[in-house]
Parts: structure tokens; C-alpha cells; sequence
């Protein structure tokens, strides 16, 4: 993304993740501030705590899956197909595991070094990125606003699109100034 915008020569710009490209979004402000005016992220807590090693390793094994899960095993067939449907959730498992028994940091030590406005999101009923991390993580952020959206999982966007759609324009409006 950082070659990206530096092939672009745009001026700095806001970014917008969720989960994973949350953790990138805040990870690319920690490191190259001279590219980043704002960040969105929603989904993200910055670590794989305990809690959200317990939340992944639930998942297996995947036969166990039952219909509280077949939209999300439906759609990950629908774009990756079947035969990638179990060595990818065995992968994020694994990928998990590695990172929490190696000190569970994905952003949250960066995370201090971003030094642009940050507004950070979490579903109310999210259980992976739990309240604790990621009021954690917002406290490492100098200029950070953390959000709460009710009635929403980890899939703000699907869950409750138009209240993200709104934090989003309410975050951006003194930017634009």
C-alpha cells in the first residue's frame, strides 16, 4: 500500500480497514505518517489475546460447523472455493496460534507511533476483538475515537451499515476542513 501511494504522489491520504486491513490501515500510519491523514478501522484490537485465541480455536474442526455458520462457510466456497475451504480456516487458526505464542502483537506496539486521527469501531456483540483490547489499543493512540456500534458483530458493514456509514462521515468532516 506504502509503494502504492508513493508510486501515486498523492497527497496524504485516509485510510479505511476492517480486520485484518484495520490492523494493516494502522500499522501503514504507524510507519509511514508522511502518507496517512486519518485512519478508519473496524474490527481490530491490535493483538491475539488469550480471548480471541479461545474465539478462533472454536472453529475447529470444521465439520462441527453447523447452520450459525454456513453463511460465512457458504461464502468463503462462494469465493475461494470448497477445496479451500478447510485448509483456510485451519491456516487462520494456525496463524493465530503463532502469533499469540509469539507475544500476540500484531499493531498495538506500533500502534503509539501513529501520530493522525483515528477512529476506531467495534461492534457491541463483537467476540473476538474484545471491549478490553480494543479500549486498549485505542489508549496506545494519541488522537483516537473509539466507537461502539449496537446491535453489530465483528461485520459492522453488514450488521449496521448505515451507523458506519455515519461515523465514518461524522469522522471525516473536520478533515475535510
Amino acid at each position: 500500500m506504502a509503494n502504492l501511494l508513493d508510486m501515486l504522489k498523492c497527497e496524504p491520504v485516509v485510510v479505511l480497514g476492517f480486520s485484518d486491513g484495520a490492523e494493516v490501515a494502522i500499522l501503514l500510519a504507524a510507519t509511514r505518517p508522511d502518507l496517512i491523514r486519518g485512519v478508519i478501522a473496524w474490527g481490530v484490537s491490535g493483538v491475539i489475546s488469550a480471548e480471541e485465541l479461545a474465539n478462533v480455536e472454536r472453529w475447529l474442526p470444521v465439520s462441527s460447523w453447523g447452520p450459525e455458520r454456513s453463511a460465512w462457510k457458504e461464502a468463503i466456497i462462494r469465493n475461494h472455493g470448497a477445496e479451500q475451504f478447510e485448509p483456510m480456516i485451519n491456516g487462520w487458526v494456525s496463524a493465530a496460534r503463532t502469533i499469540y505464542t509469539n507475544g500476540g502483537n500484531i499493531c498495538y506496539h506500533q500502534a503509539a507511533h501513529v501520530a493522525c486521527p483515528v477512529l476506531l469501531l467495534n461492534g457491541d456483540g463483537e467476540v473476538g476483538n474484545t471491549v478490553r483490547d480494543v479500549s486498549a489499543l485505542a489508549a496506545r493512540i494519541p488522537n483516537c475515537q473509539l466507537v461502539f456500534i449496537p446491535n453489530s458483530s465483528h461485520a459492522i458493514q453488514n450488521d449496521q451499515p448505515e451507523s458506519l456509514f455515519q461515523a465514518i462521515l461524522r469522522f471525516l468532516a473536520p478533515l475535510n476542513n
